[in-house]
Order: C-alpha cells, then sequence, then structure tokens
C-alpha cells in the first residue's frame, strides 16, 4: 500500500520562512500607542483577539477548567487570554514567534518560542489551549503534525476563535470537517461552542468609554476532550510519520517491529493518518509540496 505523510525537514524549512513575517509584534500597550484612529482598536481587538484580557471566570468556565489544572497555551500570539488565568492556574506559554514570547514576558508570562508540532508539556496532560488558527491552519503538514502532537500531549485542546460578522471561522470549520475522524478514529469527544466574554483589558479601560469600544465578545470554542486511548493513538500515527522520513519503502513487519506494535496496529495507524490526509484535502485543496509518497509492503 501506499501512504502520503509529511515530509519534516521540507516542512521545517517553510515554516520558518512563515515565521520570518511576525517579527516586530508588539504588546498590546506599544499597539495602542501607534494606532491613528479609534476605530483602529476596535479592528485589532476583533482581528487579534489573543491580546484581549477578559473577565476570569467567564473564561474558566467557557474552557471547563478544573481548579488549579495547568493550563498551556500553544500559539499565544498576544498573551491576553493568558494573563486572564493568571494567579488561577499554572500557566504555561508558547509561540513559535520569539516576538510574542518577548512581548507576552513583559506582560508577566514567561514563554518559550516553540513550534505547536514540537510543543513538549512541562506538566503531564495540561489542558491545551490555541487562540489562532496557525497551529492546525498554515498548512496540511502543520494540521497533521501539530494536532497529532498536542493530541498525544492535551488532556484536551481548545481552540478559541473571535466570532465576527466579516470574519470567517478557519478554525471551527477545519474541526467540523475532522470532526467524525477524530470521535471514530482517535476517541475524541469533540464540542463547538459560544461563549461571550466580557472584555477587562487595562491597556483598554481608559478608552473604551471614550471612544465606544466593545466590552462583549463572542469566541466559538472549539473542544477536543481525550483520553489515555486517544493519545496513545495520536503518538503511534506521530511514530510511523518519523520512521517512514527516510525510507522510500519498508516492510510492514519490519515497521512494526521498530515501534514495538503489532502489525494489525500498524495497519490501522496508517489508515488514520490516509483519512486525516482526505480531510485535510477537503479543507485546504490547494496542493502541499511538503507531503510525500511511502510504500508499505506487506511480504
Amino acid at each position: 500500500m501506499e501512504i502520503e505523510i509529511p515530509e519534516i525537514k521540507k516542512h521545517k524549512e517553510n515554516i520558518k520562512s512563515s515565521i520570518s513575517r511576525w517579527k516586530g509584534k508588539k504588546d498590546l500597550a506599544s499597539l495602542i500607542k501607534e494606532l491613528k484612529h479609534p476605530r483602529e482598536i476596535t479592528r485589532l481587538t476583533d482581528t487579534m483577539p489573543s491580546y484581549l484580557v477578559v473577565e476570569t471566570e467567564s473564561l474558566r468556565k467557557a474552557l471547563g477548567l478544573k481548579d488549579n489544572e495547568p493550563v498551556a497555551f500553544v500559539a499565544g500570539a498576544g498573551a491576553g487570554l493568558a494573563r486572564s488565568l493568571k494567579g488561577k492556574h499554572p500557566i504555561e506559554f508558547t509561540d513559535a514567534s520569539e516576538s510574542y514570547v518577548n512581548a507576552a514576558k513583559n506582560q508577566g508570562i514567561n514563554g518559550r518560542t516553540e513550534l505547536a508540532e514540537e510543543f513538549k508539556p512541562t506538566t503531564k496532560h495540561p489542558v491545551i489551549v490555541s487562540v489562532e488558527p496557525y497551529p492546525i491552519f498554515q498548512n496540511k503538514s502543520s494540521l497533521m503534525l501539530s494536532l497529532l502532537n498536542l493530541m498525544s500531549h492535551g488532556r484536551s485542546i481548545i481552540f478559541m476563535e473571535k466570532s465576527t460578522p466579516e470574519k470567517s471561522l478557519e478554525i471551527t470549520s477545519t474541526i467540523d470537517t475532522l470532526k467524525d475522524i477524530l470521535n471514530r478514529h482517535y476517541k475524541a469527544d469533540v464540542k463547538i461552542t459560544n461563549h461571550t466574554l466580557v472584555d477587562k483589558t487595562p491597556e483598554l479601560e481608559k478608552l473604551r468609554e471614550k471612544y465606544d469600544i466593545p466590552n462583549a465578545h463572542e469566541f466559538v470554542i472549539s473542544r477536543l476532550d481525550l483520553n489515555e486511548k486517544s493519545r496513545k493513538l495520536a503518538k503511534l500515527d506521530l511514530d510511523v510519520i518519523k520512521e517512514l522520513q527516510n525510507k522510500e519503502e519498508i516492510k510492514l513487519s519490519d515497521l512494526a517491529s521498530k515501534l514495538n506494535a503489532k502489525e494489525s496496529e500498524i495497519e490501522e495507524s496508517l489508515r488514520r493518518i490516509s483519512l486525516l490526509k482526505r480531510g485535510m484535502d477537503r479543507i485546504l485543496p490547494r496542493q502541499d509540496k511538503t507531503f510525500v509518497r511511502r510504500r508499505i509492503l506487506r511480504k
């Protein structure tokens, strides 16, 4: 049988070139000083909701967080939502852009520069939250590698997306398209809900009344609740992809032996990877040159 998998080396080269455009991102206070018109502030909070600090208990309820549960922000960008939970939960913050990580540090959130597909939590099975489309939407390789990686680590994965009339909900449509695959083949419980969160951003406090800046924002939250089976399946699929990187063809029995798995488990893994790829082709129909073909020999 043949299977298409991400070519990790080529994918990383592409991602590095993409990250270069994020250089120079600043914290919200610096951005506000540069804005020339109040409408630009509203536009900023609509297009970059990651800067918003929202009412803590409403956010905890929307995310379904338990007391003191560790939360990892992956592609945390503006760090506002991480600030909303500071002091209530152990917070871990990562982003692919060093500029965003530095901006988060300036706001009292310690973080590190890390790609979503390479994320390794410092606590066991945290709730993973992302407020940017990147972890699953940059391209098909990112979609497969980052989603499988996050699924192999988290208790839950939560994607938050600002709902505005002008905006196409990228994350929501992605998760909705993959919902059946994630539920049936990875045993993940997938829910998509709507929540209104009240803006408490200190940097906007003096401007809100003067310029009639909205203080309530609609969010769409896509939530994947995982279990030990989900994490195990996702990790095996990642291991299969990594093992096939430098092998144009390999015997099924050899692949199973290298990964200390049954041949039937490897066959199921290859089937899941193919299903994910087909799902991504529906989401991102354009050609992705970071995928390569590999042949699995049964004998």
